[in-house]
């Protein structure tokens, strides 16, 4: 397993990620991750396709997600975006609305932080 010592620190949602397999184009990671103040584990697999898209399909206790990630050139420099399907189980299906309202703020707040980070490298 190789651990990322360099984690960029642009966000408080990942506390832990550990690569568990590469293979090809295709990365497979575990992580811990913190949503509400709650520790969770969670398993992604990334599959790369450079330049313009990652695919990750991920798992925690509370919900499957794919994520759609694109790269598009632009003049100011490169527009990301991010497509996030996710499929509820257990108690975050209870939550239903609140647990969407909360995963679309952490990706909005990911998504500032990279942004931020990057613009400053």
């Amino acid at each position: 397993m190789e651990r990322l010592r360099r984690l960029p620190k642009f966000s408080a949602l990942f506390t832990r990620v550990a690569v568990t397999e590469r293979v090809g184009n295709t990365v497979r990671v575990s992580a811990e991750i913190s949503i509400m103040g709650r520790k969770t584990s969670r398993i992604e697999k990334h599959v790369l396709t450079p330049p313009e898209q990652v695919l990750v399909s991920g798992e925690t206790e509370g919900a499957t997600n794919t994520t759609v990630w694109k790269f598009e050139p632009i003049p100011e420099g490169t527009l990301v975006t991010a497509v996030l399907e996710a499929e509820p189980k257990g108690l975050t299906r209870v939550l239903g609305p609140l647990a969407k309202l909360q995963v679309q703020r952490s990706l909005r707040e990911w998504l500032r932080g990279l942004a931020k980070y990057v613009e400053t490298k």
